[in-house]
This record gives C-alpha cells, structure tokens and sequence, in this order.
C-alpha cells in the first residue's frame, strides 16, 4: 500500500518538459521531491528512486541521464561508496559524487584543514580552518543532494577498523598520500571483494588505476610495499588544477564501475602530463 502510495504522488506532481534534444521527458522537480518525502514520511532518496522506476526523471539528473540512462542514475542512488581521504581529491571525489547522486557516501578521514589546504581541496575556506575535514564534506554533500546520504567517519583507516568502515560498500576510491596506507586500503578491498579506484598526484602529473580484487594492482606501481614511506608528491607538490583533473577521473571511474556505462581503468594505468597535455596508458596486467 505505501509503494502505490508513493507511485501515486510521484506520477500526481510529475510533469512534461521538453529535453535538450527538444524530445519530451516526464520529469520531478526538486521542490515536489520534497514535498512527497514530507507528506509520505520518508526520504528524499526514497522518493527519487520511485520516481525512476516510473520512467520519470528527477529533474537535477536531468542532463546526466542523455549518458547513462535511468537505470544508470538508478543504479547511482542505490550505491554505496567509500572516499579514503576527504583532502584534495577526496573533496572533489565527495563534490563530484554527491552531485552525480551516488545514493550513500561513506568519508573517512581523521585530519582538519590548515592554511596549506587552500590551494587545492575543494571544501577548505578562510573560515573553517582546523574543522574536521568529514565533517566540511558532510555538510557540502547535504548542500548538494538531499538525497545523498553520508557516514562521516572521523579517523585513519586501519587494519583493525577497515572491515567495518567499509562494510556494505560497493566501491572504495584511494585519495590518500601515504603509500603503506593506500596498500593498506588495497588488502581491505580484496577481503571486501570490491574495486578500488587510485589516484594519486604529483606536481603536474597525475595517475589513476582501477583496482579488483585478484589484479596486480599498487605493486606494478610502487613495487613491495614499505619500500616508501610517500611518493613523489610531497617534494613536487600538488596544484590545485591536477587535483581536481585527477578527482574527476576518479569519479568517473566508479559512475563507469556501478553503471556498467563504459570500461575501467583496469590493469592499465592512465598517467596525465599537464604540462605537455599528454595522456599515456601503460598496461599492467596480470
């Protein structure tokens, strides 16, 4: 009786609207998505995810659905993914997510911001230095999407929390700086049985590999693990434009991931030159 409720009122407040390409699409404003999630006592998610299995589209995925459908975008709210690290790429990795409409994002992080932050982590301002970086995300998000819904985890992932912090999610993205750590988030993945999104940055270069379980992975890399400590980015730097060209592909990779809309970075990894403009893949499979 409540999902025809639901039905209902999703089909009652849906209106025509002429798309991009001047076809006609039944769509679901923002302001009606809120309204049936108060009157139906449930959740904005909720009401989006019936509404695109009516066919009709909430109206802030409106140009997204022209590149991966309605099951895609479906697909999105039902999803659980983890951002290790919420600095310079696990910001931006947040931002892109929560607008993308990834339905659950799991951030964790232990770290605040300082002034060196400013040049390049999305959510870091004048005004919130020393707040937690979780937090700063958490609340972006909610600015965001009303629909996506974040576990904001204050700490370090470990060997002895990974398991529970992970727990349920369906992709874990890297946008960590220390080489151990990101082995570390590699070996959780692997008992998850989830992919891990790379990504890392130094200077004017960047790099991202999708990692499953089973595939060679940070080894064709960074070689043993514990042979470094951080890699070259802390001597060249991280500006604030590769980061976010780095984050972007990251994200891009887990839309690919859970969609099934195009091919992963996988056993391949994509190195970006932004001072020549060059983008080389060199493969690194098994």
């Amino acid at each position: 009786m409540f999902v025809a409720e639901l039905r209902q009122e999703v089909c009652l407040q849906a209106q025509e609207r002429e798309g991009p390409g001047g076809e006609g699409l039944t769509v679901l404003a923002l302001d009606a998505v809120r309204d049936i999630a108060r009157r139906c006592a449930v959740q904005p998610r909720e009401v989006e995810i019936c509404a695109l299995q009516e066919e009709v589209i909430p109206l802030r995925y409106q140009r997204s659905i022209g590149s991966i459908g309605t099951d895609g975008q479906l697909t999105l709210l039902q999803s659980t993914v983890a951002v290790v690290g919420a600095g310079g790429l696990g910001g931006v990795v947040c931002e892109i997510l929560a607008r993308t409409g990834v339905g659950e994002l799991v951030i964790i992080d232990g770290d605040e911001y300082d002034e060196s932050n400013l040049n390049r982590q999305i959510h870091s301002t004048e005004q919130n230095l020393k707040q937690k970086k979780v937090d700063s995300s958490k609340e972006r998000a909610a600015q965001i999407n009303s629909s996506v819904s974040v576990r904001a985890r204050d700490t370090m992932l470990s060997e002895c929390n990974a398991e529970c912090l992970l727990d349920g999610v369906d992709v874990v993205v890297d946008c960590l700086d220390s080489i151990p750590d990101r082995f570390l988030v590699e070996r959780a993945c692997a008992r998850q049985r989830v992919p891990m999104v790379h990504g890392a940055v130094a200077g004017m270069m960047g790099q991202i590999l999708t990692i499953y379980p089973g595939d060679v992975g940070l080894r064709a890399l960074y070689g043993e693990e514990g042979n470094r400590r951080h890699g070259v980015e802390i001597s060249f730097g991280n500006l604030g434009t590769v980061v976010t060209t780095v984050a972007a592909l990251q994200s891009q990779e887990v839309v690919k991931i859970i969609t099934g809309v195009g091919a992963a970075v996988r056993n391949r990894v994509l190195f970006l030159d932004l001072v020549s403009g060059d983008v080389h893949g060199v493969d690194v499979g098994n």
